[in-house]
């Protein structure tokens, strides 16, 4: 995973990089990138283990999945901030403040 591991990247003909982890030792799956994105390690996982035929599928199911994400995290984040709002005492819009949890 990564132009170092392919191919040696900066230290190519280094002794100790050995020009990429397949001079050493057998590899099923190359993932590039300096660093690989994110998406490119599931996009390359999803298809080395069959889940998507095609890089279409593979492309539909990783942005899906981080469709997920982004929206549970929108929902974890709004439900924080209404926390912290209700803490503090605010007005929520309602026209009437709310107590904190202590009571005051």
């Amino acid at each position: 995973m990564g132009a170092c591991a392919i191919s040696g990247g900066p230290y190519v003909d280094h002794p100790e990089a050995h020009n990429g982890a397949d001079s050493t030792l057998p590899v099923d799956l190359y993932i590039p990138g300096c660093p690989p994105h994110p998406y490119t390690i599931l996009e390359g996982l999803l298809g080395f283990l069959g889940r998507a035929t095609s890089r279409a599928e593979r492309l539909v199911s990783v942005a899906m999945a981080a469709e997920d994400v982004r929206q549970e995290n929108v929902q974890h984040g709004m439900a924080r901030a209404e926390d912290a709002v209700r803490f503090l005492g605010a007005d929520l819009g309602g026209g009437q403040t709310t107590k904190r949890p202590d009571g005051s």
